[in-house]
Parts: structure tokens; C-alpha cells; sequence
């Protein structure tokens, strides 16, 4: 991660000298869950062992999730009572329009 980092960042000098300049990768987003989760592993984060990806399913088995996060900066129990258990066991429905904002509204309320 630290070495992900000081990639994109660069060094003092070369950010000085390249103000002007974007240096940004620029990454497409895909429908397929898998071929992101590949995108973040090989591309974005490559050999980076501090970035846990965590897959899942709901029981509505149609929805496939993941979720990454850096270890050692989240509290793995908030993560695992809070986000994976509603959204493994909560009923989502794959008609919902907008799908992304019924689960951040309805299914990961916080307490």
C-alpha cells in the first residue's frame, strides 16, 4: 500500500515539477464484479497484502458483493456486524431502481 502510494505521489521534486502536469491513471469500471476485484488487484493495488478483499453473496444469491478495505485501518468487527452480516442476510430485491442507494438508505443503517 505504502509503496502504491509513494507511486502515485512521487517525491517532493517530481511533484513540483509536475504541478502541471496529470499523472493519473485513468480506470474503467466494469459490470463484472470479478473483472473489477481483478482491476484492484492486478492494476490499483498490485502485491499489496495490506488490502483484504472480502466476497460475498446475499441470500438472495444472486447478489455477489465485495469489499475492500485496507487491514489495519477499519475495525473488522464493525465491519463484519454492520456491513457483511445486513448485507448477507438482509432481502434485497434486484428490481429496486436504484439499488446502490436502497442498500446505503435501507440495509447499512447505522446504529
Amino acid at each position: 500500500m505504502v509503496n502504491c502510494l509513494k507511486k502515485l505521489l512521487g517525491s517532493k521534486k517530481n511533484r513540483n515539477n509536475n504541478i502541471n502536469k496529470d499523472n493519473t491513471k485513468e480506470y474503467v469500471i466494469k459490470k463484472s464484479l470479478e473483472e473489477n476485484i481483478e482491476l484492484f488487484k492486478n492494476n490499483i493495488f498490485p502485491g499489496d497484502n495490506t488490502i483484504i478483499y472480502r466476497q460475498l453473496k446475499n441470500k438472495n444469491s444472486q447478489l455477489k458483493f465485495c469489499l475492500i478495505f485496507i487491514d489495519g485501518m477499519v475495525n473488522t468487527k464493525i465491519i463484519n456486524e454492520n456491513i457483511l452480516y445486513q448485507l448477507m442476510n438482509t432481502s434485497i430485491k434486484l428490481k429496486d431502481k436504484n439499488l446502490i442507494k436502497y442498500i446505503k438508505e435501507e440495509v447499512l443503517i447505522s446504529k
